[in-house]
């Protein structure tokens, strides 16, 4: 891991974070839609089967899952160690940690029952409504093989051993220790700083973007892409792989000097999207044994830049729709799961085909939890825990604000 950047200087002042003209919109964007397409990941995932190995569309859409599950939660922890860094920087240690708790550990802490429960719930109740008979209806939920491969299913270890599991919530559980691996790294830079040393030389971050790929020897779920860790103890492998894109992005944040070093990582970003196809193309062929594994690190690192890239130059200028956006993201994917399960079980009542079921899912599932987060979560107690105080007054101040720093 690379050590992160200096501390502010003795006596800055904090940078109100909330300033609309003093935020990263296209990275706002990218990191809800990073949360977001969790539920496009889990819709395509037959929690409750609704296709089988000779469904065609069903192979289209483990095709699809296999590839947002290739890059998204590595986007999603190289944007927050950009973030991570760009908060102790402008507010120091001391306010990035009581932030990281008011917005990730005591959500956790507050949602994990009811979510579980929920989710525990969901799953018996997409059963029940597809009429599908299940030996294990839990164990089913965290099952990723493939549809066509004859072999028993892994599934995740916590399912199989009744142990202690955070479910779909474990990327806050990773934050935390990321986070306080962070918070560690610097307090010892500024303890070697005090005294005369050096840090690391520019661009030493890159050295992260190889040693990735060590991490990877140790997975084992039979899908492309990194393994799922919800235990308290997260897997060392999976950690690792993700401390590497977050202590890589928070080494991309800038210092006045010459703009934000994240800036240059998408400069190509049509042909890393595209080349990210095209090697995926290849790993799904199955043609190549020998570095597959060094493929599929390579696709999380050009899809991540390709993205930041394609964000950058699409999504930057100050918008409410995407201020609102990121925010409800984090609400709707906490609450998607359970009603993926149900939303499951009903299209297999219907009997419909496995495209349209998947579409119908993940289209039920944004237009039931969009507006319950504007309406009944945005400006309470839940909405101040999880984004930050709102309230109408403001929101419309806000919204008129953006709207001319749109237009200018």
């Amino acid at each position: 891991m690379t050590l992160p950047p200096p501390p502010p200087p003795i006596g800055a002042r904090p940078v109100d974070l909330g300033d609309p003209t003093d935020r990263r919109y296209d990275l706002d964007a990218l990191r809800g839609v990073a949360m977001l397409l969790g539920i496009v990941l889990h819709a395509a995932i037959p929690f409750v089967p609704y296709y089988d190995a000779d469904d065609n569309g069903g192979k289209l859409l483990f095709g699809l899952f296999e590839y947002i599950h290739l890059w998204r939660m590595p986007l999603f922890f190289l944007i927050s160690g950009y973030f991570t860094s760009m908060l102790w920087r402008r507010r120091g240690l001391r306010a990035l940690v009581r932030h990281r708790l008011r917005r990730i550990a005591a959500p956790l802490a507050i949602f994990y029952v009811p979510v579980i429960v929920l989710v525990l719930a969901g799953i018996v109740a997409g059963y029940v409504i597809a009429g599908v008979e299940a030996e294990d209806t839990f164990g089913q939920a965290d099952e990723y093989e493939a549809p066509q491969s004859d072999d028993g299913q892994q599934g995740d270890e916590s399912a199989e051993d009744g142990g202690f599991g955070f479910a779909h919530l474990w990327f806050l559980w990773h934050l935390l220790w990321l986070v306080a691996a962070f918070a560690v790294l610097a307090r010892a830079r500024a303890w070697w700083n005090a005294r005369g040393g050096r840090g690391p030389p520019t661009g030493f971050a890159w050295v992260l973007v190889p040693l990735s790929a060590l991490p990877f020897l140790g997975m084992q779920e039979d899908v492309l892409g990194p393994d799922t860790s919800d235990h308290v103890l997260p897997t060392p492998a999976v950690i690792c792989f993700y401390a590497a894109f977050f202590f890589f992005g928070g080494a991309q944040h800038g210092e006045g000097d010459g703009g934000d070093a994240i800036d240059r990582l998408g400069r190509w970003w049509p042909a890393q999207l595209i080349g990210s196809l095209l090697v995926f193309g290849v790993l799904v062929n199955g043609s190549l044994d020998t570095g597959a594994l060094f493929l599929e690190v390579a696709v999380a690192w050009m899809v991540s830049f390709g993205m930041i890239g394609a964000f950058r130059e699409r999504v930057a200028q100050p918008s409410y729709r995407v201020r609102w956006l990121s925010d409800s993201a984090y609400w709707m994917y906490l609450m998607h799961l359970p009603l993926v399960f149900v939303l499951q079980g009903v299209t297999v009542a219907l009997g419909l085909p496995s495209i349209l079921a998947f579409v119908t899912v993940v289209v039920a599932t944004v237009s039931i939890l969009a507006p319950s987060y504007h309406y009944l979560v945005r400006f309470t107690a839940i909405g101040r825990l999880l984004n930050g105080r709102r309230s109408r007054d403001s929101d419309a101040r806000l919204r008129a604000q953006l709207e001319i720093l749109g237009r200018s």
